[in-house]
């Protein structure tokens, strides 16, 4: 979750978008690296938010280590992760990177970024990352952007061609891009259409730092859109990129 979603959210549990998201991310690391988790191996999260991605995937890799970084983060926030899990450190700034970093995460970021490939330039320019892959992912089509990106402070949001610039314009090779979430679609346009016809509200909280949901539903809706991506994984093997409310790139340095 984001640092500004996290501040703002009261009770109850993980939004079903969050926990679909990381069974996405699981699924396109365990494609692109089967063989990570050794003793050595070490994950950065760059934005990490409040520590729910990177605390979930520590606990499935305990021989791994993992690193997270978000300049939101408060003293507090950092204590917090750090207590949770014995393999993760949590930073407000890039501090010392490991050796041996395979994955760099960068979930929901670059749209918070004015100027995004020179941003991700300096990030693949740091020596320790010469042989990482990156997994990045954004929210997808410009179209789309309404009062929920101006909450969150987006800039912008992206096609998968415009992501593939980006990524190609701060020097890596992109290996791999898609879309998920193509059942979300709808309901964004809808909502976009109805933000066109009212004025911005800044004291509003987004869908993420608003949810009261748990249990069976928050369960039945994050398996829904997990079967969504992997609909849309088969039909990228036939030859086929349907759109979806987020997209992504996988990439690194030739």
């Amino acid at each position: 979750m984001d640092v500004k979603e996290a501040l703002s959210k009261g009770g109850g549990g993980r939004h079903p978008w969050e926990a679909a998201r990381l069974r996405v991310v699981r699924d396109l690391l365990r494609r692109r690296m089967p063989d990570f988790g050794a003793e050595g191996d070490a994950l950065l999260d760059l934005g990490c938010g409040d520590g729910y991605v990177l605390g979930e995937l520590a606990r499935s890799h305990p021989l791994a280590r993992f690193v997270g970084v978000d300049s939101a983060l408060s003293p507090d926030m950092v204590e917090k992760i750090n207590a949770q899990n014995r393999n993760v450190r949590a930073f407000a700034r890039l501090e010392t990177l490991p050796k041996k970093i395979r994955t760099v995460l960068l979930l929901d970021v670059l749209e918070h970024v004015e100027d995004d490939s020179g941003f991700l330039r300096e990030i693949a320019a740091k020596p320790e990352l010469a042989e990482a892959e990156f997994f990045i992912t954004v929210p997808a089509f410009t179209r789309l952007f309404s009062h929920h990106d101006r909450l969150l402070g987006h800039f912008r949001r992206y096609s998968l061609a415009q992501l593939r610039e980006t990524a190609s314009k701060a020097g890596l090779a992109v290996l791999h891009g898609g879309y998920f979430f193509f059942s979300l679609l709808p309901f964004r346009m809808w909502r976009a259409f109805l933000d066109s016809k009212a004025p911005f509200d800044p004291s509003k909280t987004t869908g993420v730092a608003g949810w009261k949901g748990g249990g069976l539903f928050d369960a039945v809706v994050a398996s829904l859109l997990y079967a969504d991506y992997k609909a849309g994984v088969l039909l990228n093997k036939l030859g086929l990129t349907p759109p979806g409310l987020s997209c992504f790139v996988i990439c690194k340095r030739p």
